[in-house]
């Protein structure tokens, strides 16, 4: 089951980031039964077709949870280059806009230890591997950004969706099939090839991840 922190949670009012995907319906449903005081903001791109079809889920998800949820639809167009950046970055902007207009200082997002895995690899070949993967505290003028699950696996959040119902609600994201992405490629074809090989890439993160958590929070 999903683990997390008290310590790593603001004593404030903050933006849950629910994209409609496994692992954030997973933790925003963790967080209401848990008695967070947060509010959900789901993006909207409309960059796919299907993009309406998981705002429609997300809603009906939120409706019998009794969460809070606060929709956006963007208008940027994509035009060229990552369509993973394009989408990343419009959505990370809509978040901290939004933030600044209601004046909550945090934003909660679902950020697990596979993403983490996921950019060390991807680090890596950039040659940083000492890098750390994926920051727990990202702060901007508008907002700060936290991913206090960091230390969860996505098995985890999957385990905690099909034990509470919540399946139904999830759609993949059709994006995360392309493998022209580098993420997709790292995660579906690179990284179980590597696992299937060496069991210990996900503990060596794993304390990667436990050491800069802790040093965040004491600091």
């Amino acid at each position: 089951m999903i683990s997390y922190n008290k310590s790593y949670f603001p004593n404030t009012k903050f933006i849950f980031a629910l994209s409609g995907g496994i692992d954030s319906v997973a933790a925003c449903h963790l967080l209401k039964k848990k008695g967070f005081n947060f509010v959900a903001v789901h993006i909207n791109n409309k960059f796919i077709e299907q993009d309406d079809a998981i705002a429609e889920d997300v809603q009906r998800f939120c409706y019998k949870e009794e969460i809070p949820l606060y929709t956006i639809v963007t208008k940027e167009k994509y035009v060229k280059g990552s369509k993973e950046d394009f989408c990343r970055n419009v959505r990370y902007k809509a978040l901290r806009e939004y933030a600044k207009a209601q004046k909550i200082e945090f934003i909660c997002t679902a950020h697990h230890l596979d993403d983490c895995v996921e950019s060390y690899f991807m680090n890596f070949l950039k040659g940083h591997a000492d890098y750390v993967p994926i920051h727990f505290y990202c702060k901007y003028p508008e907002a700060t950004i936290f991913r206090p699950f960091l230390l969860n696996k996505k098995l985890e959040f999957a385990s905690y969706a099909a034990h509470n119902s919540l399946t139904n609600y999830v759609k993949e994201d059709e994006l995360n099939s392309d493998l022209t992405l580098m993420r997709n490629w790292t995660r579906r074809v690179v990284l179980p090839v590597i696992d299937k090989k060496y069991k210990g890439l996900h503990k060596v993160v794993f304390k990667k991840m436990k050491n800069h958590l802790d040093s965040v929070v004491k600091d």
